[in-house]
C-alpha cells in the first residue's frame, strides 16, 4: 500500500453511500495526507455533503460522481466494505484499468480491491489512516488531525463502545495533542444528532 501510494501522482479518494463522520473523516484525512506528500488527490462520494461537516477542512473539495473522470493513477476506497458502498463514484467499466486500493476496518470487507487493507480490530478507518501517516512520517497535526480525531469520535460514539482499546485512546491522544479539538468534535456532531 505504502508503495502504491508513493508511487501515485494523481489519486482518486472516494468512501462509501450515506456517510458518516468515519467516512468523511478518513476521506478529508487522506487527502490532507496526500497533499502533503506532493500528490494530487480528488475527493469524491456518492451523495451530497451532509451539513453537520461541513466543518471539516476540505469538505468544501469533495465532488459529485459526474466530475469523476478515469485519468488517476491510484483509488483509494476508505471505510467501505464492498464496491457497491462507493455508489456511483466508482464505475468498473471506467476505472477497471486503476489499482484500487482498500482500506477498512469492517470484518466484513469483500477484499474487493487490488490491495487490501482490513483491520478489524480498529475501532474506526481513521485510526488505521492515522497509523498510515506515522508510517509515511506525516505528523498527525492540523487538518489531518481534526479529520483523523472526527472519525475516530463518532465510530465509537465518543468512547463509549467495546472496541475503543488503549490505542485507540492513544491515537486520540496524539491527534489532540495535534490540534484536533475534541470538545468542538463532538458538539459538531454527535451532540448535534436529534434524540
Amino acid at each position: 500500500l505504502i508503495d502504491c501510494i508513493c508511487n501515485s501522482r494523481k489519486v482518486l479518494c472516494v468512501s462509501h453511500v450515506d456517510p458518516d463522520g468515519d467516512a468523511y473523516g478518513s476521506l478529508l484525512a487522506m487527502v490532507s495526507l496526500l497533499q502533503t506528500l506532493g500528490k494530487q488527490p480528488t475527493p469524491a462520494m456518492h451523495d451530497p455533503l451532509l451539513e453537520d461537516f461541513r466543518f471539516l477542512p476540505g469538505a468544501s473539495a469533495i465532488v459529485a460522481p459526474h466530475s469523476v473522470g478515469d485519468d488517476y493513477d491510484l483509488i483509494l476506497c476508505l471505510d467501505a466494505s464492498s464496491p457497491d458502498r462507493m455508489g456511483a463514484v466508482y464505475q468498473a467499466d471506467k476505472h477497471a484499468h486503476i489499482p484500487l486500493a482498500v482500506i477498512d476496518h469492517h470484518i466484513t470487507n469483500t477484499n474487493f480491491g487490488t490491495i487490501n487493507w482490513v483491520e478489524g480490530t480498529c475501532a474506526a478507518t481513521c485510526q488505521m489512516v492515522a497509523y498510515l501517516a506515522l508510517a509515511l512520517e506525516v505528523p498527525l497535526a492540523g487538518a489531518l488531525a481534526t479529520c483523523l480525531l472526527t472519525g475516530v469520535v463518532t465510530d465509537t460514539l465518543c468512547f463509549r463502545t467495546s472496541n475503543t482499546t488503549p490505542e485507540v485512546l492513544e491515537i486520540a491522544m496524539q491527534l489532540q495533542l495535534g490540534g484536533a479539538n475534541l470538545p468542538d468534535i463532538v458538539q459538531r456532531t454527535l451532540n448535534r444528532m436529534p434524540y
